[in-house]
C-alpha cells in the first residue's frame, strides 16, 4: 500500500482524484464529537436490499442507486464485499476482506493494483470500535446510540447504529442509522459536507463491513447464512 501518488477513480459516474486538502473541507470545529450531528449536511444514503441476488444492497440517493454493494460469505478468493458505482455491473469502486479477521481490510480505486488499502483495526475480541487510517489522519468507526448522532428514542436499543469520527478534530463525518421496517430500507447514511468521493466510499465499506458481520453472527447463532434481515 502507497501514498506517493494520486489514484485517479470513478465515482457516481466521475472522475476524481485523491488530494491532501479534500477530506479536510468538511472540519469546522472541534466540538464534542456526541453533538455534532447538525453539522451532518452532506448528501443522505439510504441502505436498500436488491431485488436479485437479496443479499446484494442498493446504497441510493433519492431513490436513485448510486452504489451497489456485492455481498459474497462463502466463494473463495472472492472479497466479501466488492462496492460497485451505480449498478451491479458498474465500475468498482471499492472492496472489502474480513471473512476470517476480526479486522477489516478496506479498499477504495478500480482494481487491487491501484487501490488504496486500510486496515480498520478492531479493538479486540470485547471492543466494538475500528480504527483506520487514511491521507495521514485517523478515523474510528464506532457504535452509536445517541440522539444527537440521528438516533430516534425508539431506535435506541438496537446495535448497528454507527458513525465515523475524524480523532482529530472529533469531527463525525459519517453517521449509519438502521431503520425498523419490513421494507427494503436497512439504514440511512448522512455524511458531513465536503467529505471527498473516496473517504465517502471508505466510510461506506466500514458500515456495510461491521454490518454484514453482525448479520453473519447472527447467522451462525440461528444456523443460517446471515443477511441483512
Amino acid at each position: 500500500m502507497t501514498l506517493e501518488k494520486d489514484i485517479p477513480i470513478t465515482v457516481d459516474g466521475a472522475s476524481s482524484l485523491y488530494t491532501d486538502m479534500d477530506d479536510l473541507s468538511y472540519v469546522k470545529s472541534a466540538e464534542s464529537s456526541e453533538n455534532n450531528f447538525e453539522n451532518l449536511s452532506g448528501r443522505i444514503l439510504t441502505f436498500n436490499h436488491a431485488d436479485f441476488p437479496w443479499r446484494n444492497i442498493s446504497i441510493q440517493e433519492n431513490d436513485t442507486p448510486v452504489y451497489v454493494a456485492d455481498i459474497s460469505a462463502f466463494t473463495p478468493n472472492k472479497p466479501d464485499i466488492i462496492l460497485h458505482s451505480r449498478t451491479e455491473n458498474g465500475p468498482v469502486v471499492g472492496q472489502a476482506h474480513f471473512r476470517w479477521s476480526l479486522s477489516i481490510k478496506a479498499g477504495v480505486g478500480p482494481n487491487d493494483v491501484s487501490m488504496y488499502w486500510t486496515n480498520m483495526k478492531r479493538g479486540g475480541v470485547l471492543h466494538r470500535n475500528y480504527t483506520f487510517e487514511y491521507r495521514g489522519r485517523i478515523y474510528s468507526l464506532r457504535r452509536t446510540h445517541s440522539t444527537h448522532n440521528g438516533v430516534a428514542p425508539h431506535q435506541r436499543a438496537m446495535f448497528s447504529h454507527m458513525k465515523v469520527v475524524d480523532e482529530a478534530s472529533k469531527e463525525v463525518i459519517a453517521v449509519y442509522v438502521s431503520t425498523l421496517t419490513v421494507k427494503k430500507r436497512r439504514g440511512t447514511i448522512t455524511f458531513a459536507q465536503g467529505v471527498s468521493p473516496e473517504l465517502e466510499v471508505l466510510c461506506i465499506m466500514g458500515f456495510a463491513a461491521w454490518r454484514e458481520k453482525i448479520a453473519r453472527a447472527g447467522g451462525r447463532s440461528s444456523g443460517g447464512a446471515g443477511g441483512w434481515s
